[in-house]
């Protein structure tokens, strides 16, 4: 972050000021912990923990405090709209291009990657873990300077209006659709919805800017056809403009090619090979040469919880739960065969969570579909719709004696201890708040 007059952050955010006005931001905090000299700890309120309660500790280490108390340094109404405004604000001082991505699936990897390309040869900064909504997104934002040349934002949503909201603070140059999928359809109501909401996306693009697609959906195709700024579709089909073609798929990752050139990507699963296409896409947005886009994809990484390869005492582990939806769910059980065709899978599936009312009858055909996978030799399944997964189980392919339903992580850890083999890869896959990766940690007990 730029340095900037706390005077100047008070106006922006539109709040009221109780400290030295010549005090100078140079960081934005939300967490006490990371609070320092020059530092701005705004203070929100969370489910778990309030973070005015913690205005005190920040000050200690040299920082001052917005928040909606009077004893804050800068008193507002909301902290959140806030935080909001100030990013704002400080967005129409940045001279970076913005990248914003979206979809359902693959946002987080596919800002992974474009940051890894980009960053072969530009100044960027990119959003940390999975900063999409409208307390990450600012803070991506506010993370920037006067010298980055790119920024590569991530940006979610569950609620018609979010995307457009989250664009109006950040003014994107490029926008990135990776899918659609049925995420957050609880929400929603209909994948109609869904792509009404991803599209807030590109109606917030200049005309001057770019929009970068999945054109092998067909439903995506069809939407970005509406609008006029400089389109270009990626895919592995022919109507794709950035076209791409799988060589070769391991538990390593990928070789693809595209444009006549192969690329790899050190990232397990072959669907990823479309996160590195919007990748390709984007770098020739910014003029980026073939060489740089080869040694960028080749050297991003699986982040946390996705797609990672673990060995706990002797037994292969596939961590894939950081979130899970139908979409995403099939597209990986698909893919497995691909990467493991030797192996005897033991899926273990958690609740997909934001289904709403189609909750109970898409948990079932999923249970359905991993069971009639031929390499999934056993199903477990946990959470609140663990019933619904084990009865679509049910219809498949696999015995019912090698289908289970456990009440914990640590639970179905016991039962993988008991039924992994020698050739046996354990795939975690579920919602955020199922906490599945805590299996791992059961293992090694």
């Amino acid at each position: 972050m730029d340095k900037i007059p706390l005077e100047t952050i008070c106006a922006w955010a539109g709040g009221r000021l109780n400290a030295d006005p010549s005090f100078t931001v140079k960081k934005t905090v939300i967490d006490s912990r990371a609070a320092g000299k020059g530092s701005l700890f705004v203070c929100i309120k969370g489910s778990r923990s309030d973070g005015h309660d913690f205005a005190g500790q920040a000050r200690k280490k040299g920082a001052v405090t917005i928040g909606e108390r009077e004893e804050c340094d800068i008193r507002v109404s909301s902290s959140v709209a806030a935080l909001g405004n100030i990013a704002r604000e400080y967005r129409k001082t940045l001279r970076a291009g913005i990248v914003a991505v979206t979809g359902s699936n693959g946002k987080t990897t596919t800002v992974r990657m474009i940051a890894s390309v980009l960053g072969t040869g530009m100044k960027i900064s990119a959003s940390p873990r999975s900063f999409n909504n409208n307390i990450g997104l600012p803070l991506a934002i506010l993370d920037m300077n006067g010298s980055t040349e790119a920024g590569i934002l991530e940006m979610g949503a569950n609620h018609a209006g979010e995307i457009k909201e989250l664009c109006g603070i950040a003014r994107p140059d490029i926008g990135v659709i990776t899918n659609i999928g049925k995420a957050h359809l609880g929400y929603f109501g209909s994948v109609e919805n869904i792509i009404k909401a991803k599209f807030e996306l590109a109606e917030s693009l200049r005309d001057e800017g770019a929009l970068i697609y999945n054109s092998d959906q067909r439903r995506i195709r069809e939407a970005a056809a509406a609008y006029g700024m400089k389109k270009i579709g990626f895919g592995l089909e022919e109507e794709a403009d950035v076209r791409g073609t799988v060589k070769k798929a391991d538990s390593g990752g990928t070789v693809f090619e595209c444009g006549g050139k192969e690329y790899r990507i050190n990232v397990a699963g072959s669907f990823n090979v479309y996160n590195a296409l919007a990748a390709v896409a984007a770098a020739g947005v910014f003029g980026l040469k073939e060489g740089n886009v080869r040694k960028g994809l080749k050297r991003t990484r699986s982040a946390e919880h996705r797609m990672k390869l673990v060995r706990i005492r002797k037994i292969d582990i596939l961590d894939d739960c950081y979130n899970a939806n139908p979409t995403s769910v099939k597209t990986l059980f698909k893919d497995l065969l691909k990467i493991y065709p030797q192996k005897n899978i033991i899926a273990v599936m958690g609740e997909m969570r934001e289904l709403g009312e189609y909750s109970e009858e898409l948990h079932r055909e999923t249970g359905e579909f991993i069971s009639r996978q031929e390499n999934v030799r056993y199903f477990l399944a946990g959470g609140s719709m663990a019933g619904q997964l084990v009865r679509g189980a049910g219809n498949g392919a696999i015995p019912v004696d090698n289908i289970y339903k456990y009440g914990s992580p640590r639970e179905a850890a016991g039962i993988i201890r008991r039924i992994a083999g020698k050739n046996s890869l354990v795939v975690l896959k579920a919602s955020r708040g199922d906490r599945l990766e805590s299996l791992i940690d059961a293992l090694k007990d």
